[in-house]
């Protein structure tokens, strides 16, 4: 036996191009949010580093805030690049 069966309503347009189309603007937006974390943690990072380079803290507990902010901020890019940033 053999059968054959036509989907003519899927010729033109099918549902499932439209589904495609919002998991790809989906996870576009997705990918540009992490994209803008990963530069704010950069530069974050960045900016504390050069703070500690010229030691410029008002006073100890400002030091040590700003030293785990960058132990932190180190885990978090870490976490995006999967262990990468720190090596």
């Amino acid at each position: 036996d053999v059968k054959a069966e036509w989907h003519f309503n899927n010729l033109i347009f099918n549902r499932d191009e439209i589904m495609l189309g919002r998991e790809f603007l989906r996870q576009s937006l997705m990918r540009e949010r992490i994209l803008n974390r990963v530069n704010e943690a950069y530069f974050e990072r960045r900016r504390l580093q050069i703070q500690k380079q010229l030691n410029s803290f008002p006073n100890s507990q400002a030091k040590i805030e700003a030293a785990l902010k960058l132990q932190e901020l180190t885990a978090e890019l870490n976490g995006f690049t999967g262990g990468w940033f720190s090596k």
